[in-house]
């Protein structure tokens, strides 16, 4: 019996020795879009957090994350949703917590669960400026819209009919700073990224950095599609956010987090990717060889949403890169 106590005693402290994995503080996701509302994240700065899945009839391609701040001087949207349903939903979100009208709407990138439910903010506020990377406003008054609409329209099984495109006018480039009475919004972006279209929108109240809006060069428990984007620009558009130390860092998809966790994770996810990948290329190894042989570095990321979908596609298209770089 002594022998037991002695054993059970040092398993004790053999687990109370063991390294603390540190989980990152979260604000909750919604499971249906009939629990979509307003989270305030930091002060005045609010999310609208989609169902972190890829679009479905039953999610309506609400899967995106939106937000807005606001000021004396009116709302600021950031992202405004996959349809005009969407808009429509954000736009009541707001006027539940304010009488204000929405001045100012940033769009992160290209893609349309981001940007899709402009039309409803135009109609109800027409005096709303919309803005978006510089590239992104010449992308978004082609066609891109109306195929967005059509991509959506067919994996939701026509949730998202009605909507009309209406593609930010006001171009941005990396380090412009605006100024919204008490709110400066700062923007980030690089070449290439999650695309070639992406801004991040750093949020400050008097000087105080209190949020981040990553949208997709940013994931957190959500695996992204990378075929329009580049994995070395995208490690370094996150690595650039993770200096600016906010409060708050909001994914494209996927729960926000207090610090900058969220950035961090999906940053290591596509570093260790990249890494390995390029590692057993110089090996010799084909892509498919490389996607079996690195899996097992992945368990941290494996649970994510996404991940057997894109795992084996990101390889590839890392060894592209890669291969393209040789060149």
């Amino acid at each position: 019996m002594a022998d037991m106590f002695r054993i059970f005693i040092i398993l004790l402290f053999a687990i109370a020795s063991l390294p603390v994995v540190a989980t990152p503080k979260t604000f909750l996701t919604p499971n249906t879009v009939l629990e979509i509302e307003s989270i305030e994240v930091a002060k005045n700065i609010y999310v609208v957090h989609g169902i972190n899945q890829s679009p479905t009839p039953e999610n309506k391609g609400l899967i995106a994350n939106l937000g807005f701040v606001v000021n004396d001087s009116g709302v600021i949207v950031i992202e405004s949703g996959a349809s005009q349903k969407h808009g429509g939903l954000l736009v009541k979100a707001i006027e539940k917590t304010t009488s204000l009208p929405i001045i100012a709407v940033f769009n992160t990138h290209q893609h349309g669960d981001h940007w899709l439910g402009n039309n409803a903010i135009r109609k109800r506020f027409p005096a709303a400026k919309f803005y978006a990377n510089k590239t992104m406003v010449e992308t978004a008054q082609s066609t891109v819209g109306d195929d967005w609409v059509t991509l959506l329209n067919s994996l939701t099984d026509g949730a998202i009919t009605g909507t009309q495109p209406f593609p930010p006018s006001y171009p941005l480039a990396n380090n412009d700073i605006l100024n919204f009475g008490n709110v400066t919004i700062k923007i980030h972006s690089n070449d290439a990224a999650h695309t070639g279209t992406d801004i991040i929108v750093s949020i400050e109240q008097n000087s105080t950095k209190h949020a981040v809006f990553l949208g997709d060069v940013g994931l957190h428990q959500r695996i992204g599609r990378m075929d329009d984007g580049n994995f070395k620009g995208n490690i370094e558009a996150l690595d650039n956010a993770i200096t600016l130390q906010a409060d708050v860092y909001v994914p494209g998809h996927g729960p926000t987090t207090l610090g900058s966790s969220s950035a961090q994770l999906y940053r290591d996810y596509l570093s260790l990717l990249y890494e390995q990948t390029e590692r057993w290329y110089e090996e010799g190894l084909t892509d498919f060889e490389i996607k079996d042989k690195i899996r097992p570095a992945f368990k941290q990321w494996e649970h994510w949403e996404g991940f057997n979908e894109e795992f084996g596609r990101h390889v590839s298209l890392i060894y592209l890169e890669i291969e393209e770089a040789s060149f």
